[in-house]
């Protein structure tokens, strides 16, 4: 079996087993809020966990409300650059908790559909790895596929997040993986990020492409796919859960990172807990 190792454990998580169960299991604890009558969609980032692990928490909370078989994460490669999806031959993903497996058979459709641009760009990317300690707590014994894109945001990835809706099972979880603004001073993050979040949370992939978007949002791909499958799956609106920066962690808010956690509900809901 092709087992795809931590790459980043240790650096943006701990690589402690027990410290690491402990940690996402309060942030998963301290993330949830008032349920939502979601369609198994959300957005969640991927920074060292200091940084954005209470949001990430916030997003998989929101999203715990079933026992999925699988759940998909999308995210976009910051190495490489190649057109259509990368899934790669690996069985199974490792982190500091144990072995997570990747539904091959589910990776089989999509390669069949869309092609596959192999393993190498998942070897040393982290924004699905960050996710993955997630999904073994909010959701022990669901298989994953792994999803990377290596381009910007364009009409194909909704064409992808449509067509992957129509191949999932109703319970089956979708979380697209990334940060939002990068290196702005804390008063701008906050302008930029509203937009940004705006945009996120309007069901209209094609906002994600729009001139100037992808210095916004660091995985527009991954996202613009999650919307166009939260649309296929019934989704009404999205919900920003929380907004926070960097700032919270360390006190620096001349150059601040941007963190988003948005989940897609089926009905106008008042779970909205948005943070700054």
């Amino acid at each position: 079996m092709r087992t795809r190792r931590a790459a980043v454990a240790g650096t943006f998580y701990t690589a402690n087993p027990s410290a690491l169960a402990e940690e996402v299991a309060g942030y998963l604890e301290r993330g949830a809020g008032a349920p939502l009558a979601d369609v198994g969609v959300g957005v969640s980032p991927h920074a060292g966990y200091v940084y954005s692990g209470p949001t990430a928490g916030v997003c998989f909370a929101a999203l715990r409300n079933g026992k999925p078989r699988r759940v998909v994460l999308l995210g976009c490669s910051h190495q490489y650059r190649f057109p259509g999806p990368a899934m790669g031959d690996f069985d199974r993903f490792e982190t500091p908790l144990g072995l997570v497996g990747v539904d091959t058979e589910l990776a089989g459709d999509v390669r069949r559909r869309f092609g596959d641009a192999g393993g190498e760009p998942h070897k040393e990317e982290h924004c699905l790895e960050t996710q993955l300690p997630f999904v073994q707590a909010a959701f022990p014994g669901a298989r994953v596929l792994p999803v990377l894109f290596g381009g910007h945001a364009g009409p194909e990835h909704a064409v992808f997040g449509s067509a992957l809706a129509d191949l999932l099972e109703a319970g089956d979880v979708v979380v697209a993986s990334t940060d939002l603004s990068h290196y702005l001073s804390l008063d701008a993050a906050r302008t930029v990020d509203r937009a940004t979040l705006d945009a996120v949370a309007s069901l209209d992939p094609s906002r994600l492409w729009a001139a100037g978007m992808e210095r916004a949002l660091c995985g527009g791909a991954a996202v613009a796919a999650a919307m166009a499958c939260a649309v296929r799956r019934g989704a009404a609106r999205g919900v920003v859960l929380r907004h926070a920066t960097s700032a919270e962690a360390f006190g620096d808010t001349a150059r601040v990172v941007g963190y988003g956690a948005v989940v897609y509900c089926a009905e106008a809901s008042n779970g909205e807990m948005t943070q700054q």
